[in-house]
């Protein structure tokens, strides 16, 4: 296990003023995250989604953070961040007689992940934009959310993203002869994922999530002689 602690200490702009990163690429000033001193440099830079008495989130409402009754930029916090608190692992390998069977565990902890997918699709507007044409698909979160018009920048779309990964495992037997030995064994790659994590995959790089293509699942069956 590795603990992970990262915070920034120095800014070169002008004043160690705060510096917008972490581009959502869609559109002009789309940063969602946002580098200052004294925080995380993966930490997200948002809205406070307001929600209603059912815990429904409210379509472009916000808190109000600086109480002037006007919702723009003022407003947005640094909240959560991208880098994990801890990584972790295990590695077994294991023999019995002829068998032998090996795994490797691996997963991250206390990591956040700004779902891009969500935020940009799973509205109104977005599925109904081509009346007469055609509906766009989109996730089920709009369900949930049933958000009229995008929101991108709303604290609603940090999603924890802790997870547990079976990267590989693998077994195998051999079976022994008078001049050949036979070995047969089953292996397989990203077997499953423990999540809470909304998105197809809690492992993203920077933690802005804009992509629903999967990590592929891979089974290999090898045999091998010894002469």
């Amino acid at each position: 296990m590795t603990f992970n602690e990262l915070e920034i200490t120095n800014l070169a702009g002008p004043n160690n003023n705060p510096v917008p990163v972490g581009s959502l690429g869609n559109i002009a000033g789309d940063n969602i995250q946002e580098w200052a001193i004294g925080a995380d440099p993966t930490s997200y830079h948002v809205y406070r989604q307001v929600y209603d008495q059912n815990g429904n989130p409210l379509n472009g409402v916000y808190v109000d953070i600086n109480n002037d009754n006007v919702i723009n930029s003022a407003d947005r916090v640094r909240y959560k961040k991208a880098n994990p608190d801890a990584y972790y692992g295990f590695t077994s390998n294991m023999n019995y007689k002829n068998f032998s069977f090996g795994f490797t565990l691996r997963g991250s902890a206390g990591l956040y992940n700004y779902n891009g997918v969500d935020s940009q699709a799973a509205n109104y507007a977005s599925v109904f934009n081509n009346p007469g044409d055609f509906y766009t698909n989109t996730s089920t979160d709009l369900l949930d959310s049933e958000f009229e018009t995008v929101q991108l920048f709303s604290d609603y779309y940090i999603q924890k993203a802790d997870f547990l990964k079976l990267d590989n495992a693998s077994i195998g037997y051999t079976i022994p002869g008078d001049k050949v030995d036979i070995r047969a064994s089953l292996t397989g790659t990203n077997l499953f994922t423990i999540t809470n994590y909304d998105g197809v995959d809690p492992e993203v790089n920077g933690g802005i999530d804009n992509s629903i293509y999967p990590r592929s699942r891979d089974l290999i069956l090898e045999l091998g002689f010894t002469f």
